[in-house]
């Protein structure tokens, strides 16, 4: 439709999906997030990565997999700056620390590496019982902690996260996997 409305050239398709699928009889779904570890509602890599398409104008990539750290915050000072020419920096108010950070140049095939190096998945304060807990990616390295009071607990292995141990006790901070 968008080739046939001559616009194909100037519109930049995004798809993304908010999590991983819900394995495990969670919601009464078998989704299969193999080889990660997780599933929807957890704060693993299988509760967290989603497929995404971006496509269209500015995109030079032609079927790469990208496996660098992306937010789907990512995408408003992206598309900002990388395609609209806008500095965000210059924003009033200003873009704060949690509303992303520019990417534009790994997503269009500018740049072989993203200018992400960390994310945090889910923050709470200390005692917090919110949420799924805690968990800060910086690298190839996260730390969760499986504090929140919506962590999943009923399906089948019990600790929903699709794996059997990966449980590490550090003084302090039970309920850590690393």
């Amino acid at each position: 439709a968008l080739e046939d409305a001559g616009i194909r050239n100037e519109t930049l398709i995004i798809f993304s999906t908010d999590n991983g699928g819900p394995a495990d009889g969670f919601d009464d779904n078998m989704a299969c997030n193999y080889p990660l570890r997780g599933t929807k509602r957890t704060l693993f890599e299988g509760g967290l990565r989603g497929v995404g398409l971006i496509s269209g104008a500015g995109i030079h990539r032609k079927g790469d997999v990208l496996h660098g750290l992306v937010g789907v915050q990512d995408f408003m000072p992206s598309l900002l700056e990388g395609l609209l020419g806008q500095d965000t920096q210059k924003f009033d108010p200003p873009l704060e620390p949690g509303d992303g950070i520019n990417v534009w140049d790994y997503l269009s095939g500018a740049s072989e590496t993203s200018a992400r190096t960390e994310l945090v998945h889910e923050a709470h304060p200390l005692g917090s019982t919110d949420g799924n807990g805690n968990a800060l990616r910086v690298g190839d390295w996260k730390i969760v902690l499986r504090t929140g009071g919506m962590w999943a607990h009923d399906t089948h292995l019990g600790t929903n996260d699709g794996w059997f141990g990966g449980f590490v006790h550090v003084d302090g901070l039970d309920n850590a996997f690393l």
